[in-house]
């Protein structure tokens, strides 16, 4: 046992919080050494028995009394070095989110906890999507994680779910979506022929953004006159910074996209959210 260190840093626009509590067997009284408003750096006083050969801790921050924050730490055997986490659909690395190994690695590691990160209301959210595409048509979701989208989408699609994490896909409703609509890859690299989907989906997803081959690769699986829903954040569009906005149409339009537009649509739960979209047409 002994003092551990675990460097955080956000390249969002999100500014970090302070964290009150720490959740995992052996890990306790952590400590800020430095706080900045998207860097920080934190012990912990030990870890009792012998680390995973991937383990998470979840550190939780109160914004408010009625507001708890909680972010999921991934961290590798060997190394004081934080890697990869999620926060509320924030994205907070010290390495590149296209390091793949260590990005399967993460979701294969979280996906017993997955139901604990997922909003209640994320299904209803994903409705106001299927909406966006013409009934019946053949879509691909490149990054499915749990299949909700497939589920949300029922009989009006037939959806095909992508993602890197096979323990992931393993969460979806089986009876729902069968193994024959599965397929395990980064969605920079699908395992489909060209001209294979009438759409694509790609939400609530902040891994790949702007990944140059990302909107290739979408545009390559996509049948002439199909349609890309690119849902990056979990945030309304006018909170997405500007350079971000600008670099998300320009790599659209590169990969071929003739059509560009962001559209704000209402989720169809109880809780009013506007979650806004690019619809890219090729």
């Amino acid at each position: 046992m002994g003092v551990r260190r675990i460097r955080i840093i956000t390249k969002g626009y999100w500014p970090l919080p302070k964290f009150v509590k720490v959740w995992q067997a052996g890990w306790k009284k952590l400590k800020s050494s430095k706080m900045k408003e998207k860097e920080a750096e934190y012990s912990f006083d030990g870890l009792a028995g012998r680390a995973s050969a991937h383990s998470f801790v979840i550190l939780e921050s109160r914004i408010t009394k009625a507001l708890p924050k909680k972010i999921i730490v991934f961290v590798e055997p060997h190394h004081s070095r934080f890697v990869l986490s999620r926060w509320m659909g924030g994205i907070y690395s010290n390495v590149n989110g296209r390091r793949l190994n260590q990005l399967r690695a993460f979701y294969d590691a979280i996906a017993p906890i997955y139901r604990y990160h997922v909003e209640p209301e994320r299904e209803k959210q994903l409705e106001a999507f299927v909406h966006l595409i013409p009934a019946g048509s053949r879509v691909l979701d490149a990054s499915a994680g749990d299949c909700r989208f497939a589920k949300a989408a029922g009989r009006k699609l037939d959806v095909w779910c992508n993602d890197i994490s096979k323990k992931m896909l393993e969460l979806r409703d089986r009876k729902a979506i069968p193994a024959s609509h599965i397929s395990v890859s980064s969605a920079s690299n699908l395992p489909f022929p060209s001209s294979s989907f009438d759409a694509v989906v790609h939400t609530f997803s902040n891994v790949h953004s702007l990944d140059k081959k990302l909107f290739f690769e979408f545009h390559r699986v996509m049948r002439a006159g199909g349609v890309l829903l690119y849902h990056p954040v979990k945030a309304p569009g006018e909170q997405w910074p500007k350079e971000f906005v600008a670099k998300v149409e320009r790599a659209m339009r590169a990969a071929g996209f003739g059509r560009v537009e962001r559209k704000a649509v209402e989720s169809l739960g109880k809780k009013k959210t506007t979650l806004v979209c690019y619809l890219a047409y090729k």
